[in-house]
């Protein structure tokens, strides 16, 4: 599937992100659990598709890291039943 993202930069407008939407993964990292969803916005530059790395700079001496599932939608739409 990456691969198949190569161009993901030059064709991506936003990335919304939904956070703190795991009460159980909030709570362990000692975060209040909202009640409402916590979005977000991304810039399309933070993508990185392989074989590119993540830098990291080197005077961090903790880094948190996670899995997140993306979801590509290239169609403008509102009001989307979960079967469409």
């Amino acid at each position: 599937m990456a691969g198949s993202l190569k161009n993901f930069r030059s064709i991506c407008k936003k990335i919304i992100c939904i956070g703190r939407n795991y009460s159980e993964h909030a709570s362990e990292l000692g975060n209040a659990v909202p009640t409402k969803p916590m979005i977000f916005m991304k810039p399309p530059s933070a993508f990185i598709v392989p074989p590119n790395e993540i830098k990291i700079p080197s005077e961090w001496d903790e880094l948190h890291h996670e899995v997140e599932l993306g979801v590509v939608i290239d169609k403008q739409c509102q009001n989307v039943t979960k079967e469409q």
